[in-house]
């Protein structure tokens, strides 16, 4: 209760107002796609509506005595980091293909317009928060509470940056701006809507716009982290996510800048990593982190770790493997086909040792205290996850074989199985890592080194 008092309402405030902006990101993209063609009264509303029930369903978290001033505040959150995308719908239209550098395209109606979508984010947050609130009775918790779900907001907001770095990759539309951080000489925060009716500009510069919102969301969370964290080991791990995301940024412009395939492999595998790393950083500040205490040595423990770290390891080959497939095939690069059969053939070995570590987990959950419900939590997770991906990675196969114009133009389709396939492939990992990192916990409360 200290601790809440003396946080007040910054770090619900926080948290919701992230989520908050997760959402309308996501809705933002889903209204404005190209093959969609929304007129602005259908994807206007249907975003206003995202919108709300986003802050309603966050605002449930929220304690009534807080709600006021931590729906402002959220609201606030939201607004600021809207900002990122909402330069490229309000900038002025230019006469012709090409943007206007800089900020030129900024006028004053543009920044009362702006000033409207900030206003109107304020009083969303704080309504729906305070709806929220009421729906529910959720206790005030402490900021130190708030971090796992504001980590939690982190991992979700990756989410749609990997499905939508997939789909470049799917689409080749890496090189849709040659420069970086412009994009064809313009402010990459004004780049105007009115020129990605293309598909290629649409998916690329909303992935970095998406990929400058993640950016900014790990390093709010590492900020968290040192607010409210005193582990040294938790703050050592929020650094190392900032550091990581900013090494993906940089091997994302590079890859522009040099046409670089090598890059674009790594660029590919670090992004799956990062991704897992995260949800590994988030579960391990939640509450299923708890002390574990001494546990009784058993066979199905050793086991379990066995299997799990087989299956991580396996799944890690796996990425690296995908990843040279997806980005030389576009190259021409040779070996491409023979990249393709090793990755179906590792794919058999990653599911088989994942389906034992999830069978043998589940069994070891007994031997395991108070680690049980959370190792039963994950194997069912992770078995849904292989499970799927195994499913979508012989529809991808057979998509992939069958679509003769994969290479230059892949059909809605197969881009739709390869991309689901590519971003399924980030959460099974993530599940993995999260299995890995249980059974080392279960193993260790042995005494066995």
């Amino acid at each position: 209760m200290e601790a809440s008092q003396r946080t007040g309402f910054v770090a619900p405030g926080m948290t919701c107002g992230f989520g908050t902006a997760t959402v309308v990101f996501v809705a933002a993209w889903l209204t404005h796609l190209p093959a969609l063609d929304l007129e602005a009264n259908v994807a206007g509303p249907a975003i206003l509506i995202a919108w709300a029930i986003g802050a309603v369903a966050l605002g449930r978290m929220v304690a009534r005595n807080q709600a006021t001033l931590a729906g402002l505040a959220a609201g606030l959150t939201t607004a600021l980091l809207i900002l990122i995308p909402l330069g490229s719908a309000l900038v002025e239209a230019p006469i012709g293909d090409e943007p206007l550098p800089g900020a030129s395209g900024i006028s004053s109606s543009t920044i009362v317009r702006a000033m409207g979508f900030m206003g109107t984010a304020i009083v969303i947050g704080l309504g729906g928060t305070l709806l929220g609130s009421r729906l529910a009775n959720a206790p005030v918790r402490a900021a130190r509470q708030w971090l796992p779900r504001f980590a939690c907001i982190a991992c979700v907001a990756t989410i749609p940056l990997l499905a939508i770095g997939g789909l470049v990759t799917t689409t080749d539309s890496g090189m849709a701006f040659p420069d970086w951080p412009t994009s064809d000489g313009a402010n990459m925060f004004l780049y105007p809507l009115s020129l990605m009716a293309r598909p290629d500009r649409y998916f690329e510069h909303t992935h970095r716009l998406f990929g400058a919102f993640v950016g900014l969301t790990t390093l709010s969370l590492a900020v968290f982290t040192f607010g409210t964290e005193r582990g040294r080991g938790f703050r050592i791990a929020a650094v190392m996510l900032v550091l990581a995301v900013c090494v993906q940024g940089v091997l994302g412009a590079l890859r522009v800048t040099e046409e670089s395939t090598a890059l674009r492999v790594v660029h590919g595998f670090v992004a799956q990593v990062f991704f897992g790393a995260l949800v590994g950083f988030a579960v391990t500040l939640s509450g299923a982190w708890a002390p574990v205490g001494r546990l009784e040595r058993d066979a199905a423990l050793r086991k379990f770790k066995l299997f799990a770290t087989m299956a991580l390891h396996s799944c890690l080959l796996q990425h690296v493997l995908g990843a040279m497939y997806r980005h030389m095939k576009y190259g021409g690069s040779s070996g491409v086909q023979h990249l393709l059969y090793t990755h179906a053939a590792v794919a058999l070995f990653v599911f088989v040792t994942a389906i034992v570590a999830v069978i043998i987990g589940s069994g070891a959950a007994r031997a395991a205290g108070p680690l049980g419900p959370t190792i039963r939590a994950w194997t069912t997770r992770a078995g849904a996850s292989v499970s799927v991906q195994f499913l979508l990675g012989w529809a991808a196969f057979f998509a992939v074989s069958h679509d003769k114009g994969v290479l230059t133009s892949p059909s809605p389709v197969t881009a739709t199985i390869t991309t689901a396939h590519q971003a399924n492939g980030a959460l099974l990992l993530g599940s993995l890592i999260v299995l890995w990192l249980l059974s080392r916990r279960a193993w260790k409360a042995t005494g066995v080194a």
